[in-house]
């Protein structure tokens, strides 16, 4: 049902177990409708235990460069960079992700970054995160950039290329694709590394139409006698579009809640 609500997949387990769309389902089964999913986005990206989807959360990264400055590259699976990794703005970050295929990417680092840098995954120190590599699924190293994409499965001519390109610029102190400018090291120590990253979400963006007195409506715009919806059941799409915004979850359950109750206690009286 996440997926018929949102477009995706649903790939990591971290929602609340027990909401299973049954407002949503009451909404149809009378003959509501659903809009809002083309508005699907997802995070920017975190560590998964495994791709038996939806797989629990092993460990989230350290992506926001307010906390820590990327030292290492994005690339897709075509090996191509796709975003500036260091940039401010996570919505940014985010629909960069959405673009990539299965809204999926790897961080590719060397060993002179792994040592030198502070440790990507959070909570996680420098020792936890080497034996990451040959231990957990997401984890993929190898002695040159052909094995390394060769095990990550990431395009090898262009992940050589992308990181040649990379040290050529890192070197003269630019970025002249994506305006980096926070570039301490290039990638050129064996091993190699990647970790992979998925973008997610557990939000549904999908949800119950209603007019603006809160009535769930049909198709052709004719509410459906005496049924109402308010929360999280009209989806995330309908408070804040294609973005996430920290508490449009919460306050609009709360708020559409109260003024509808005002509403139907005005009704009735």
């Amino acid at each position: 049902m996440f997926e018929q609500l949102n477009g995706s997949p649903l790939y990591a387990r971290w929602a609340y177990p027990y909401n299973k769309g049954e407002g949503v389902k009451l909404g149809l089964s009378v003959g509501g409708y659903v809009r809002g999913k083309e508005h699907y986005l997802c995070n920017d990206g975190g560590i998964l235990l495994d791709t038996n989807y939806p797989s629990p959360i092993l460990a989230q990264p350290m992506t926001n460069p307010k906390y820590r400055l990327p030292w290492e590259i994005y690339v897709n699976a075509q090996g191509n960079r796709f975003v500036q990794e260091a940039h401010p703005s996570v919505d940014v970050r985010e629909h960069a992700v959405l673009k990539q295929l299965h809204q999926r990417y790897w961080v590719i680092f060397d060993k002179q970054i792994l040592e030198d840098s502070p440790p990507f995954v959070n909570g996680w120190s420098k020792e936890e995160i080497k034996k990451g590599f040959g231990k957990h699924h997401m984890f993929t190293s190898g002695n040159s950039l052909e094995e390394l994409a060769e095990w990550s499965g990431i395009n090898k001519t262009n992940l050589i290329n992308t990181v040649k390109k990379f040290n050529i610029n890192q070197k003269k102190g630019t970025d002249p694709d994506f305006g980096r400018t926070h570039i301490p090291l290039p990638i050129q120590e064996p091993p190699f590394y990647a970790i992979r990253l998925q973008g997610f979400a557990i939000l549904v963006f999908g949800g119950l139409a209603v007019d603006t007195s809160l009535k769930v409506i049909q198709k052709n715009g004719k509410p459906i006698k005496n049924l109402y919806a308010a929360g999280e059941v009209l989806g995330k799409a309908t408070f804040t579009g294609s973005a996430y915004v920290g508490g449009m979850s919460l306050t609009p359950a709360l708020t559409l809640g109260r003024l509808l109750g005002q509403k139907i206690l005005k009704f009735n009286s």
